[in-house]
């Protein structure tokens, strides 16, 4: 290594956080704001934290509403070491899912601090490419976690990490191979971003057929606020303790999803399915109602976990994927679960589902809806499964090249 960035310690001061969230939730659901917001944003820089470094990701995730941000000036003059430089690897060093690394992005500046470093190769000696590739390896992560402490929380000493030993054939066979690892990453990455894209434009036609505050014209009547809970049914999942975690898959066993896993296309981890009652497919829509509460996801198969809620309706047209995913992510049901949360370490918003509301159309009317988003949402689903294909293709061949 030729550099490790180590900022940890307090937490910078950032630009007001309520201002960014608020324009953030409204350019996560309307892609043509995106571009407004980023220029918005000029004089003011991310701060990546844990929750955005993630193995499948070949960069920090981006969802503007979470994120934070440092002024110039803080990022000038607060921070005791550099900022991390494009193609620096970053890395979680506490949480129950370390170790994770992905790479600083190209085409903006970041800031790191709390629980994240960043790691700079020899330019010389290492191609930052196949390093992270190689930290990926079950050799190499094997050493790690014999590593990790656990005594409050998982988490690895940067010392100990650095201590690791590797060993890296020639630069030139570094670079070739981590160019072929790249191009199947980068393909993986495309197949995500379509699907990004194909979210927002899901987001948008809603918005269009079913307007919030639609205008009145004189000639019809406003669709009255309905309670979601008298069309939709929320089906609690099954508890399964974490020392009945399986984590590979045998008979008898079924993927289950945790609330840590929502963002994940396939659960990391497996119950026994004597113990299920509840099961999901990949065209019901999960929401977590307790630990990090308002996650919403679909295309997983298998079961879920008791703080995720499935969503259900009786009605055909209601229950149908494209609908549910674009009523049930609006930024104004997102924010009634949170406005009725409990807790304070772990917060719990269960009560919250018999305040969520919307004025819903007619069947007639939902049915021309789904007409036009069933062909978007048939494509997200086939990109999710091409995407759990290409990520098997490259675990296997980081196996390949860099051993078991």
């Amino acid at each position: 290594l030729e550099k490790v960035i180590d900022n940890r310690g307090k937490t910078p001061p950032l630009v007001d956080a309520k201002e960014i969230a608020a324009r953030g939730q409204k350019a996560d659901q309307n892609e043509s704001q995106v571009a407004e917001f980023q220029r918005s944003k000029s004089k003011i820089f991310p701060l990546i934290e844990s929750w955005q470094i993630k193995n499948h990701s070949k960069y920090p995730l981006e969802k503007v509403s979470r994120q934070k941000y440092v002024s110039e000036d803080c990022y000038k003059s607060w921070f005791r070491d550099e900022h991390p430089q494009p193609q620096d690897i970053l890395l979680t060093t506490v949480g129950a899912s370390i170790p994770q690394y992905c790479l600083a992005p190209t085409d903006y500046k970041i800031s790191i601090a709390q629980n994240v470093v960043g790691l700079r190769g020899r330019r010389t000696e290492v191609d930052q490419d196949f390093l992270r590739f190689h930290f990926l390896s079950n050799q190499f992560l094997r050493e790690v976690n014999k590593r990790i402490v656990t005594t409050v929380q998982p988490s690895i000493k940067l010392s100990s990490f650095c201590d690791i030993e590797v060993s890296l054939p020639p630069l030139p066979q570094q670079k070739t191979l981590g160019q072929d690892l790249v191009a199947m990453t980068d393909k993986i990455e495309l197949l995500k971003w379509q699907n990004h894209t194909l979210e927002s434009i899901a987001h948008t036609t809603f918005e269009n057929f079913f307007p919030t505050h639609p205008i009145d014209t004189g000639n019809s009547k406003s669709a009255k606020e309905i309670l979601l809970d008298t069309v939709y049914q929320f089906v609690k999942g099954d508890r399964v303790k974490g020392l009945d975690y399986a984590t590979e898959p045998s008979e008898g066993k079924i993927r289950y999803t945790r609330v840590k896993d929502m963002d994940r296309l396939r659960p990391a981890v497996f119950a026994d399915a004597s113990h299920i009652k509840q099961r999901c497919s990949e065209d019901d829509l999960l929401i977590s109602f307790d630990g990090t509460i308002g996650k919403v996801s679909f295309g997983v198969e298998g079961s879920y976990a008791v703080a995720i809620r499935k969503i259900v309706s009786d009605n055909e047209h209601y229950n149908n994927l494209g609908f549910k995913y674009t009523l049930f992510s609006r930024a104004e049901i997102i924010d009634t679960i949170h406005s009725h949360a409990t807790g304070t370490v772990i917060l719990h918003a269960s009560a919250a589902i018999k305040y969520l509301s919307f004025p819903l159309p007619s069947p007639t009317e939902v049915e021309k809806f789904n007409r036009i988003i069933n062909p978007v949402f048939d494509k997200i689903l086939l990109n999710k499964k091409n995407i759990v294909m290409m990520e098997d293709m490259l675990k296997l061949a980081i196996s390949n090249v860099l051993g078991q």
